[in-house]
């Protein structure tokens, strides 16, 4: 593969950088914090759905932390290597435009995987509590990576026109918003005077409706909005990078 050397490159670079071991520990501790804090008030919450209620917790800080890594992990990998002058060193290289863009996106894409990868055993105690089925476990995981993949591919592609870091990741959490708060809030608020159709249609594109889509609940109701919501948003991530 024609990328493997950026990969390379952007892997060594990230070893040298303090906060890659920082970002997993500390992601991770706060997620064993949240988890032991629930489990000390315990029996405040006694009943079959207390595993139900720690995993909307948990999946909900995830959810949260793979929506913003393209603001803090991609949005200005193109960026920097434009005010840098060495973007203009890499095309004169074999690579050709699509192998530095892919291969930037897999090096920088590898840290917040990894963190998340860290919170899934944490998340998978609800399972212990109850409350909890391993096809919503799954379907939530599935629906947390898939939205890990969006945010970054959203900040490569605004990374891609912009120069300055600030405005970049800006713009990158101006979409991630739009997606993600901004659908949702209009289909819970105006559904009823702009048309449910319209809505849920624009809603298939942010990954918070794949995730609500993916508890039991609606899952049980209506399955086919999950699955087509994770196929829209995977391909929209694609065509970010594009």
């Amino acid at each position: 593969m024609t990328f493997q050397p950026v990969i390379a490159r952007e892997l060594r670079v990230a070893a040298r950088r303090k906060s890659t071991r920082r970002i997993r520990l500390w992601t991770t501790v706060a997620a064993i914090l949240v988890v032991g804090g629930f489990l000390l008030v315990g029996p405040v919450f006694r009943g079959p759905g207390v595993g139900g209620l720690l995993f909307q917790i948990i999946t909900g800080y995830a959810f949260g932390l793979c929506a913003l890594a393209g603001v803090f992990v991609t949005s200005d990998c193109l960026s920097e290597e434009k005010r840098a002058g060495t973007l203009g060193l890499l095309i004169l290289t074999d690579l050709m435009p699509h192998d530095i863009v892919l291969g930037k996106f897999a090096a920088r894409l590898l840290n917040p995987f990894l963190a998340l990868l860290a919170i899934l055993p944490v998340i998978s105690l609800s399972l212990l509590l109850g409350g909890v089925t391993p096809g919503e476990f799954w379907r939530v995981t599935l629906t947390l990576l898939n939205t890990l993949f969006l945010s970054s591919a959203i900040g490569i592609g605004v990374s891609a026109w912009s120069r300055d870091a600030q405005r970049a990741a800006g713009a990158t959490l101006g979409v991630v918003v739009l997606l993600c708060v901004l659908l949702p809030l209009a289909q819970l608020f105006a559904g009823k005077y702009l048309g449910t159709s319209l809505l849920v249609t624009a809603n298939l594109f942010g990954p918070f409706f794949t995730y609500r889509s993916a508890m039991d609940a609606a899952y049980a109701v209506e399955p086919y909005w999950f699955w087509g919501s994770l196929c829209t948003v995977h391909v929209t991530g694609c065509s970010w990078q594009h």
